[in-house]
């Protein structure tokens, strides 16, 4: 069932987990507007990407203006919610684990990083009237870059800075790609992944390989992998990545055809 005036939502925001619940006032083709329900309402900002859902489909979304307490969106995709799927080359580890795979928790492993660009809008909220903004600026942009440092850091503790860039077939609730290791079905694994976001967000995951094809032209097989116990903020990073990455293809393939 498609978005409808009424309905209840819950809007999170892209790359991080700030969310505030808001009613649909008005919906007409991709044009979307909604209004908080927060009693104390989150800010929100031009240009930022929402990620919502809604009757059991996902939909991803831009601000586009922001009149008192409305909120105008354009609407980018609307799908189930694990079947946003793309297509991309990423630094990945695949490593069989022992044990009880289902025991094994899914996490985000950007341990500190934020968006440069939206703490960069921030400059203009300065709490206190003492602070030269100026000074502010040059302080949140120190934060930011410091934050992400220490994500790198992470990252290569991790292995994902050396790891090997390979295609890979992406959604939230699984994976497929090239392997030069022996798999076999019903294997568990551990899946380390660097989504080329900016910043980067590194992401761990478990799953169970449920498909194996020994490639005719390379060494090596093509798996397939269902993601098991996904944690929730681990899927979101997932889906919106897979939904920015749609949007993407779909401006390169728009403006080649213009």
């Amino acid at each position: 069932m498609p978005l409808k005036v009424g309905d209840n939502i819950i809007c999170k925001y892209q790359p991080r987990y700030e969310q505030y619940k808001a009613e649909v006032l008005s919906v007409k083709d991709e044009d979307i507007v909604v209004r908080q329900t927060e009693s104390i309402p989150v800010k929100v900002l031009k240009g930022q990407h929402v990620f919502f859902m809604a009757n059991g489909l996902g939909y991803f979304a831009e601000i586009v203006n922001i009149e008192g307490s409305a909120i105008f969106m354009k609407g980018v995709g609307a799908e189930e919610r694990d079947s946003f799927r793309v297509e991309d080359i990423m630094p990945v580890i695949v490593q069989k684990v022992d044990g009880d795979v289902y025991m094994k928790r899914a996490k985000v492993i950007s341990e500190m990083g934020v968006d440069i660009s939206r703490l960069r809008k921030s400059t203009l909220d300065v709490a206190d009237d003492t602070v030269s903004p100026m000074l502010w600026k040059m302080l949140v942009d120190i934060n930011a870059k410091l934050s992400i440092m220490l994500d790198l850091l992470t990252f290569g503790k991790e292995g994902l800075m050396s790891a090997e860039e390979v295609h890979v077939n992406l959604s939230a609730s699984g994976m497929s790609l090239n392997v030069k290791e022996k798999y076999r079905l019903r294997d568990c694994v551990e899946v380390k992944i660097l989504l080329p976001t900016s910043p980067p967000v590194g992401i761990i995951v478990y799953g169970i390989v449920v498909r194996v094809k020994e490639l005719m032209d390379m060494p090596g097989s093509e798996i397939a992998i269902t993601f098991i116990d996904m944690e929730e903020d681990v899927r979101d990073e997932l889906i919106q990545y897979a939904l920015k990455r749609q949007r993407e293809i779909l401006r390169r393939q728009r403006e080649y055809r213009g």
